[in-house]
């Protein structure tokens, strides 16, 4: 009984610790995890811009124009806006929900 109140209580603690991220850190540790699966070399580290994946995008794949790197660089750039943009700019830049919407849907 003591184990599964334990257990019980790590899976409240896991979920309200995944809570607590922020959710455009989330989208883009997703968007790294993804870019990494597919080959591109990036550092391993969390402390990463879109800037600096896009970067690293164009230098992977400098050898072929393909419609996915358009595709990226257009998500990357979005992301980037949606935290760093000036205030007046947000109202024109997709919403994280697009974004993540979007992300789902990138080849």
């Amino acid at each position: 009984m003591i184990q599964f109140l334990l257990a019980a209580l790590g899976g409240a603690w896991a979920l309200y610790e995944k809570r607590r991220v922020d959710p455009w850190l989330r989208l883009l540790l997703q968007a790294h995890k993804r870019l990494t699966d597919a080959g591109v070399a990036l550092p391993a580290t969390s402390a990463i811009t879109p800037h600096q994946m896009l970067l690293a995008l164009q230098s992977t794949a400098a050898t072929s124009a393909s419609p996915w790197l358009a595709a990226w660089q257009s998500w990357l750039l979005a992301l980037e806006s949606l935290r760093y943009a000036p205030p007046d700019t947000v109202d024109t830049a997709p919403t994280l929900r697009q974004l993540q919407s979007a992300l789902r849907k990138l080849p």
